[in-house]
């Protein structure tokens, strides 16, 4: 009776970006859609980006800056196949890649919603509290606007 009434978890979207937050969530969302025999999306929302590295480094050492920058689409694809071999090495036979541009956490849900994913795996960064206070972080705002289960990795 318990089994029918505990939500299964069939497709699993995961975030990449490269940073190492975001490698953990790929080897636990590989992990998780391995035992639980779940299909597994990942994806890097790619942009160009014009920075440059004083500006990084004050929004680095102040916490601050507007919503995450979206990888360069010259690192999507490295960042992708990195996280479609650790999800290969784990025992997950067939994993889908996509790149997509736009608002990270906008991206992320209108993804789910295309695949069908019923779970997102991110990896969790450790900003400052006054940057999240601010700014946020795409975590809050996918919880804040879905009722997808959403796993958050250290």
């Amino acid at each position: 009776m318990m089994d029918a009434v505990r939500p299964r978890i069939r497709h699993i979207l995961c975030g990449v970006d490269g940073s190492d937050p975001a490698c953990r969530a790929a080897e636990q969302a590989a992990w998780l859609a391995v035992a639980l025999k779940a299909d597994l999306t990942f994806l890097a929302v790619a942009g160009e980006v014009q920075s440059s590295a004083a500006l990084d480094a004050y929004r680095q050492a102040e916490g601050l800056g507007e919503e995450p920058i979206p990888l360069p689409t010259s690192e999507a694809e490295s960042c992708l196949a990195a996280a479609q071999s650790r999800a290969s090495a784990m025992g997950m036979d067939k994993t889908t890649r996509l790149i997509r541009t736009g608002n990270i956490a906008q991206t992320l849900l209108s993804v789910a919603t295309e695949v069908g994913a019923d779970t997102i795996v991110l990896g969790r960064h450790d900003h400052s509290d006054l940057r999240r206070s601010v700014v946020g972080s795409v975590s809050r705002k996918i919880a804040s606007k879905s009722r997808l289960n959403l796993l958050q990795i250290w």
